[in-house]
């Protein structure tokens, strides 16, 4: 990954203040190994929210899409264009009632192929630092773990001007929701769809597939799917269809492509949710009692299904659970009496 300008702006609400208090920075943060690490982290956490739409810019006329023209058109640094975004967005926190505390980033950076750039609002989280002294003293600490209310943009794909490209995301959680909508409408999101819809779309495809080829259920076609997609997420890169067709087969590289129910265009490609595409190589179930959870390549050697007496059989349990098993079985047999 290279990072082009990395700048962090921070808000501070107080309780008793009618509006937050706002610090920009005046340069981007150093390139070095800090924030370097901040940019990968941030990244991450960001790859590995499930809860994402996908779209474009609105009209292209609102107030961050000209301030990002001007940037790329280099008539506007990076540093302004954060500033701008920076005091625009507490402004606009504050107008929806919004008692937003932390930090507002903005990352331009190179990941795999293409080029991004990243609006995140972070939450903030007190903590305790030691000095070489051993001396304590009080700091506040960016809370990647509550990451709800971020947007990407692939600046590659937003200057190829595609009709129908999907070079926006934002996260959507049910979490912060107010400030992760607030914070897409302010982008002027547009969404086109979501995770959500992607991983259905897929999952069908993967079904008709293996119906078509006359190998329903079959593992080795599913993890071959999955493989594939969950390097493609891994590195920040979607799902291309036409790709993963001739991944599964090379002898009818267009048949997988053809079980979709709309084709997507090769330059947009699909964006499904990686937790969800587990269900191509998993199987699980949950009751009250009970939680059951195998590989794939298990079903049939290991993992033994009948459906007639509704019942599961496991060759070879995991040894810890052999020894908690046997340390149970312990526990129920009465300690005898010293004679």
């Amino acid at each position: 990954m290279d990072t082009h300008h990395l700048i962090v702006h921070s808000l501070e609400h107080h309780p008793d203040a009618d509006s937050a208090q706002l610090k920009t920075r005046t340069s981007p943060l150093p390139q070095d190994s800090i924030s370097e690490a901040l940019l990968e982290q941030l990244v991450a956490g960001y790859g590995r929210q499930a809860e994402k739409a996908y779209g474009r810019f609105g009209d292209n006329n609102s107030a961050f899409c000209r301030w990002l023209q001007s940037y790329l058109a280099g008539e506007l640094s990076f540093t302004h264009l954060s500033q701008e975004v920076a005091r625009a967005l507490n402004s606009s926190f504050e107008q929806a009632g919004l008692s937003v505390s932390g930090f507002i980033v903005l990352a331009h950076y190179r990941h795999a192929l293409s080029e991004y750039l990243m609006v995140t609002a972070l939450p903030s989280m007190p903590n305790t630092a030691i000095t070489d002294q051993l001396e304590l003293f009080g700091t506040t600490q960016i809370d990647l773990g509550r990451l709800s209310a971020a947007a990407q943009i692939n600046l590659t794909q937003l200057r190829a001007q595609s009709p129908d490209e999907r070079y926006l995301s934002w996260l959507t959680p049910r979490s912060a929701k107010r400030t992760g909508d607030h914070l897409a409408a302010f982008l002027d999101c547009q969404p086109h769809s979501s995770s959500r819809t992607d991983t259905d779309t897929l999952l069908h495809a993967v079904s008709s597939y293996c119906d078509t080829v006359g190998r329903r259920g079959d593992t080795e076609i599913k993890r071959k799917v999955f493989e594939f997609c969950d390097q493609q997420l891994h590195s920040g890169e979607g799902v291309c269809v036409q790709a993963l067709s001739k991944h599964i087969s090379t002898e009818n590289p267009e048949l997988f492509s053809r079980c979709l129910p709309q084709s997507p265009s090769p330059c947009s490609p699909l964006q499904p949710s990686r937790n969800q595409l587990k269900k191509l190589v998993r199987y699980n179930g949950r009751d009250t009692d009970l939680a059951i959870s195998f590989d794939s390549r298990a079903y049939g050697s290991r993992i033994l299904y009948d459906e007639a007496t509704d019942t599961l059989t496991i060759v070879g349990l995991p040894a810890p659970l052999k020894r908690q098993l046997a340390g149970e079985e312990r526990h129920d047999v009465e300690p005898t009496s010293p004679a």
